[in-house]
């Protein structure tokens, strides 16, 4: 009998073990550098001022050269559905978008033309700092090109927009990870959700993440098509 409880003990910490070491097979603490969000922008809330809409992007883009020949505000592409919006301005309050709106610039087009709430490109060092604390990632690609990381990232905030993108250069690679979650069940959840998708093959990353609540999908769609090469 004790023999017996002995091997059934031995077995039940076995088990344990094994399972314990399958989820730290895959924990890879990772130190390095985040990519300064400059070249990859937070989204605030703002306001713009809407010309047209039109059914293809040639139109679109038309109108948009006649404006940045003319103007010397920012002038921008939106798709939404199967209509290309062209819109003016990265206004931070509807007061300042309406006062441009009427303003002998902006004559030509003003009959035509109406203020809107959209969501703006700010540099991340004009934000306040953001907490951190101890937690988990999906680290889903490490490449060696940063435009091509980049390009990647900004292709995952779009396909993924209820949870952030991150792009991390350490080892000499850009690292893109997904999240920030502070529970391995939810980390585990993802990663088979992730896995198979653009053929990402996603490993849990043990890091610093932000202590912040999940991105609202509506600030990540629709999104300008043209707005990192404004």
């Amino acid at each position: 009998m004790f023999t017996f409880r002995c091997v059934g003990i031995c077995q039940f910490l076995i088990v344990i073990c094994l399972a314990s070491a399958t989820f730290c097979q895959v924990l890879h603490p990772i130190n390095g550098q985040e990519i300064p969000l400059d070249d990859f922008p937070i989204l605030v809330p703002g306001y713009r001022i809407e010309l047209s809409a039109f059914n293809s992007q040639e139109k679109a883009d038309c109108l948009k050269r006649q404006l940045q020949s003319k103007l010397s505000t920012k002038v921008h592409l939106r798709q939404e559905g199967e209509s290309w919006q062209v819109r003016v301005g990265d206004f931070s309050d509807s007061v300042s978008a309406t006062e441009y709106l009427h303003s002998r610039a902006f004559k030509h087009w003003s009959k035509r033309a109406a203020v809107v709430a959209d969501y703006l490109p700010v540099p991340s060092d004009s934000l306040p700092p953001q907490p951190k604390v101890s937690g988990y990632r999906l680290q889903v690609y490490a490449l060696a090109d940063q435009r091509q990381a980049m390009k990647s990232g900004r292709n995952l905030t779009c396909l993924f927009p209820q949870i952030r993108v991150h792009v991390i250069y350490s080892d000499s690679l850009y690292k893109i990870q997904l999240g920030d979650f502070t529970d391995s069940a939810e980390v585990a959840e993802w990663k088979e959700k992730v896995t198979g998708v653009a053929d990402m093959k996603p490993i849990i990353v043990q890091t610093q993440i932000y202590n912040l609540p999940a991105p609202d999908p509506s600030m990540s769609a629709p999104r300008d098509i043209f707005r990192y090469d404004d």
